[in-house]
């Protein structure tokens, strides 16, 4: 009887663990990999992300959706995100916002993705020159201003819209010029040309604009010592 018994209560309990498996199964893992692993989407640009799911039918389009959201937490009818997909990978493009959560809905339910959203910051350079000492020849065979991205890992272009530049002279003289544009309009360049050893060369008030950007922003100031 004591075996009985115990036979039977040790099959109820396997029984009883099985369905405890089976009742608290979750959703199936999504992993979103994102190019550069900082969970962070791009304003104005196309963010490719892959997204692979623990089940055999591969994710669709109609399946990911996005939700964006302000800093508060807001919610706005001018935020927008477009989903589509090329191959394997799924692009979104955001025009504004903070927060841009991704929801992918899979046969045991949806699976959300938390990503920060920021604008493009550019580097802006003389050249491939910012914060240095040039040679005289060398300074003056550069054209302009350029904003290089280097911060996201695709390809995108910003413009320089204007800046300002000044030329300090050795002897403290100030000649002051104003550019439209990233290449050195004639102003300018007669200032680049008047360059000698020991002038600096400050360019300043240097406003740009990123895909994403609704209006010109502004970069902080550089120099350029003439050797």
């Amino acid at each position: 009887m004591t075996n009985r018994t115990t036979l039977f209560f040790g099959i109820t309990t396997l029984a009883l663990l099985a369905f405890a498996v089976v009742k608290t199964k979750q959703a199936p893992e999504v992993c979103v990999n994102f190019f550069d692993n900082k969970n962070r989407l791009y304003i104005g640009v196309d963010n490719s992300i892959s997204i692979v799911v623990n089940q055999d039918e591969p994710i669709e389009l109609e399946q990911v959706s996005a939700e964006i959201y302000g800093l508060e937490g807001e919610q706005d009818e001018s935020y927008t995100a477009t989903i589509r997909k090329e191959g394997s990978m799924f692009v979104v493009r955001i025009n504004k916002g903070m927060i841009c959560i991704l929801k992918v809905k899979t046969k045991n339910g949806v699976v959300k993705k938390e990503f920060h959203v920021s604008a493009i910051k550019p580097v802006i350079r003389l050249g491939k020159h910012r914060n240095t000492a040039l040679k005289n020849g060398e300074f003056k065979a550069q054209g302009g201003l350029i904003a290089f991205v280097e911060c996201c890992g695709f390809d995108a272009r910003c413009d320089v819209k204007s800046f300002e530049v000044l030329r300090i002279t050795a002897q403290d003289q100030l000649f002051r010029a104003s550019n439209v544009g990233g290449k050195f309009t004639e102003a300018a360049l007669l200032l680049i040309r008047a360059a000698q050893p020991g002038d600096v060369f400050l360019f300043r008030k240097i406003m740009y604009r990123c895909p994403g950007d609704k209006d010109a922003l502004q970069d902080d100031d550089f120099t350029i010592e003439i050797e």
